[in-house]
């Protein structure tokens, strides 16, 4: 995810009333942050599913290990 669709989905929510039209003040810094942060937790557990799955598939093991290279990206 890009600083860049933060904004626009932030656009989306109506939060750019928050710090008007100027996608470089403190609240877009903070709300890409706070997005980050947010989708790096989404993508822990999504990827803890595959690691808790039973038998120990070699292939959902695959999918956990691609999950968490996505925030690599």
């Amino acid at each position: 995810m890009t600083r860049d669709d933060i904004v626009r989905m932030a656009r989306e929510a109506k939060l750019d009333q928050l710090w008007g039209d100027d996608p470089l003040s403190d609240w877009s810094v903070e709300l890409t942050r706070f997005a980050t942060l947010v989708a790096a937790a989404e993508r822990d557990a999504c990827a803890k599913v595959c690691d808790d799955w039973p038998n120990g598939r070699d292939d959902v093991y695959s999918i956990g290990v691609a999950i968490r290279a996505r925030g690599e990206e």
